[in-house]
């Protein structure tokens, strides 16, 4: 018993920083998403990514356990969000990016080898899947959807890398914020900027949602002081 309260407190204590994606470390990342919405579903967490990209299907995987956990996620770019990296980014509730670093997005790359056949079957996955990647982005950055963001004739529609500083990012749409976070509790959590001393406004992609939370919390506090009088 002790050995497993051991590594859930070692588990609890680490960041949770994506810096690859491939099968090990995707399930790392299910795991510990998993592990904090049980403890407190209502808090939220913080994924802090630094990574030049790498396999779709891990990536896939990533999103599926981001829509499976209630909690509220945070993305924060920490030196670089390239390819796969920057479209987990794109994907938090609310998107941090380190003022001094960099994004990079591009369409999908693969390779095949085999029988003619099976190649035109491989290229047409790749196609397919590079669509449903591009979909995803381009709804995260307040495109319709890949259609829409490729007629805006950026680079890496034409074969390109097209990498973007924090600013840039954020004018793309792919952050909301730029800067670190930092997340306190109060009666309920916030999140707001690093560099800000609380308390601090809310940052919220809904003010309306944050304002009804606001006035519930204030209405459970009354009553909580009632029931102690």
């Amino acid at each position: 018993m002790n050995d497993i309260n051991n590594t859930l407190n070692n588990s609890l204590k680490q960041e949770i920083v994506v810096n690859k994606f491939d099968e090990e470390s995707a399930q790392h990342f299910r795991e510990a998403l998993l592990l904090r919405q049980h403890l407190d579903p209502r808090k939220p967490i913080l994924v802090y990514i630094d990574s030049y990209g790498g396999n779709a299907d891990a990536l896939v995987k990533m999103l599926e356990t981001m829509d499976e956990v209630q909690n509220t996620i945070i993305t924060v770019c920490m030196g670089k969000a390239m390819s796969a990296a920057a479209i987990l980014l794109s994907y938090g509730d609310i998107r941090f990016c380190g003022k001094h670093s960099r994004v990079m997005i591009h369409e999908v790359s693969s390779g095949t080898i085999g029988h003619i056949n099976d190649m035109q079957i491989d290229l047409s996955e790749t196609i397919r899947l590079n669509k449903l990647l591009m979909d995803i982005l381009a709804k995260k950055c307040g495109y319709k959807n890949f259609s829409d963001m490729k007629s805006k004739n950026l680079p890496c529609f034409m074969g390109q890398d097209i990498y973007m500083s924090a600013e840039e990012a954020m004018k793309f749409g792919l952050v909301d914020v730029v800067g670190l976070p930092r997340v306190g509790a109060d009666v309920d959590y916030f999140i707001g900027k690093a560099s800000d001393k609380p308390p601090f406004k809310p940052i919220s992609k809904e003010p309306e949602k944050q304002q009804e939370l606001e006035i519930k919390t204030k209405a459970k506090v009354k009553t909580k002081k009632n029931k102690s009088k």
